[in-house]
């Protein structure tokens, strides 16, 4: 909970303000090889050649229906200026805690719904631990903190979290009860296929050519 729903999204955040949000994007992309290690690690979960195999077609497909973010903002970057320093630095290592907060608190996900869990009681005390996480970060932090109590944002909001929040976590879990680890953290590439599909037929962002050969 802690560092599933917390911490994993307060460094992918903040990580975009600190370097190229492509890299950060790219990066993000290791979340799979990360659960799939902690599955075998943790779970001791037998990893085949050939599930490696279609594991790499599926994170190049990903990496394809990503590449209009990613690519055209790697072309822009000056390697001599910033891009070990200190500040780039501390963004790979966020990007880095987020991507193996959110592999890992897959397989722990599926540890739990070994143990007898259900879906309920995981997301219960993911979103509690989470939040109270959240109380205490935004307390120590009250004074960079400044909330816009504009009834219209706070409308979305509720809205994301009742859709990516809690409708997303239920089938997440309810998902993962039927699945290994290892096959759970390749299904989850199905996002930014749905992602684009959704601005497609909602906001007439069409698909590329590469997109499509990456669906």
């Amino acid at each position: 909970g802690v560092f599933g729903s917390a911490i994993g999204t307060l460094a992918f955040t903040k990580a975009f303000s600190l370097i190229n949000p492509s890299l950060v994007i790219l990066l993000q992309k290791l979340q799979p090889l990360v659960a799939i290690s902690g599955a075998r690690i943790f779970l001791g979960e037998k990893i085949k050649k050939p599930f490696l195999l279609w594991a790499a077609v599926a994170l190049f497909g990903g990496l394809l229906i990503s590449s209009p973010d990613i690519f055209p903002k790697l072309g822009e970057l000056n390697f001599q200026l910033g891009f070990l320093g200190e500040k780039a630095m501390l963004g790979y290592l966020l990007t880095m805690v987020a991507v193996v907060s959110w592999g890992v608190s897959t397989v722990f996900g599926k540890k739990l719904t070994l143990a007898g869990h259900n879906e309920v009681q995981i997301m219960g005390g993911r979103f509690l631990f989470g939040f109270l996480f959240l109380l205490f970060y935004t307390y120590a932090n009250r004074s960079l903190v400044n909330f816009d109590w504009h009834f219209v944002i706070w409308g979305k909001i509720l809205v994301m979290v009742l859709l990516s929040g809690l409708l997303g976590m239920y089938f997440y879990y309810r998902g993962l009860k039927t699945i290994s680890a290892r096959v759970c953290a390749i299904a989850e590439m199905f996002f930014p296929l749905s992602a684009v599909t959704i601005n497609w037929i909602f906001l007439g962002v069409k698909l590329t050519p590469v997109q499509l050969v990456g669906a």
